[in-house]
This record gives C-alpha cells, structure tokens and sequence, in this order.
C-alpha cells in the first residue's frame, strides 16, 4: 500500500490548526510562523501528486480506498 498522500494534505491543516490552538494570542509573530510552516510543508506534499497525474487518463485520478469496516 502506497503512502497516503491525499489523506496527509487533508489532515496536516487541522494539525496545524491545533498547534496554533497552542501558541498564546499575544505571540503574533509565532502565529504567523507557525501558519507559514504548516502551509508551506502541506504545499511542499502536494507537489509530490503533480508526477502521479496522468493527464491522458480520463476518470478519477489520485484517490484513496480504505476498507473503514471489514467484514
């Protein structure tokens, strides 16, 4: 099973989201550091879908299946 990238993207703004959670309202400068980090590593992730894009391929591309429930 490959790396779950998508899932990775999805989840990494709402960890970031939390951190912030953490960082006291008179730090400012730290808020906007910590939201930069966060962002920029989520974009940094993302670049790592553009080679596995097939542009020729129609349908969807890129997605993940996860068995939530086995029976």
């Amino acid at each position: 099973m490959a790396f779950p990238l998508l899932s990775v993207i999805g989840f990494l703004p709402l960890l970031g989201a939390i951190a912030l959670a953490g960082v006291p309202r008179e730090q400012a400068n730290a808020v906007r550091w910590v939201a930069l980090v966060v962002m920029l590593v989520t974009f940094g992730i993302s670049l790592g879908l553009y080679p596995l894009f097939e542009p020729a391929l129609p349908g969807m591309q890129l997605s993940e299946r996860v068995a939530w429930i086995s029976s």
